[in-house]
């Protein structure tokens, strides 16, 4: 889920998606919806749905406290 919404790269706060990689720095993360800011992630999902974000910005939601 999704936790920031201030950066540039707009993501809307509490959007959920799956994490399906990363690079260096980022997660790799297909939200289950589409929004303005998303991409394809070079053509591996639909339009509008991926994003590179910072793993800070994430809440995980499948850790059992």
């Amino acid at each position: 889920m999704n936790m920031n919404s201030t950066l540039r790269e707009y993501i809307p706060f509490g959007l959920r998606g799956t994490v399906i990689g990363r690079t260096e720095d980022k997660v790799i993360v297909l939200f289950d919806d589409q929004f303005i800011g998303g991409t394809d992630i070079h053509y591996h999902c639909e339009a509008y749905r991926g994003a590179f974000v910072n793993p800070n910005y994430l809440l995980n939601l499948t850790k059992k406290f």
